[in-house]
Order: structure tokens, then C-alpha cells, then sequence
């Protein structure tokens, strides 16, 4: 596999969960408590971190891929396969 696919899933995996956690657990966090049936999430203790951590790293993969088929060479082609893997992936 060549090292700029891993390299990108690794940093990309990394900046998703991270990403994940200051939305979902610091921004949204009240809004959800306060707005959500609580009996149908899963308490923090209870979370299947490895789970999480996979589906990170998959879904980074996805994007390094996407971005590596594009042939995407600058800022500008990235941000458009960006969008375009954004919204057909969420």
C-alpha cells in the first residue's frame, strides 16, 4: 500500500474522531441531553471505543482513496472532491 494512502487514513482517522468528539461530546452535548430520549444512546462508559476508532479509520480511508482516484493536485480540486464525497457519504 503506498505510504501517502496510509499516512492520509492514519492523520484523516485521527482528525475525524477528534472532530467527532468536539461536536458531539462538548458542543452538542447539552442540546442532546436536554432534547433526547436518553434511554436510546449509550452511556460513555458503556462505548465500544474500538468500533468507533474502525469506523474512523474506514471512512478515512474512503476519503483518501477518493481523493487519490480524483487526481486531485491542489487546494481547490480537494475541497470539490471533498464536497462531493461529503455529500454522498453523509
Amino acid at each position: 500500500m503506498n505510504m501517502k494512502i496510509i499516512r492520509g487514513t492514519l492523520f484523516g482517522g485521527i482528525a475525524y474522531f477528534l472532530m467527532g468528539w468536539l461536536v458531539w461530546g462538548i458542543l452538542l452535548m447539552d442540546f442532546y441531553a436536554a432534547n433526547f430520549n436518553q434511554c436510546s444512546s449509550r452511556p460513555e462508559m458503556e462505548m465500544i471505543w474500538w468500533a468507533m476508532i474502525v469506523s474512523n479509520l474506514t471512512i478515512a480511508l474512503l476519503l483518501t482513496l477518493f481523493l487519490k482516484w480524483s487526481g486531485a493536485k491542489g487546494i481547490v480540486d480537494g475541497l470539490k472532491t471533498g464536497a462531493l464525497f461529503g455529500s454522498v457519504f453523509t
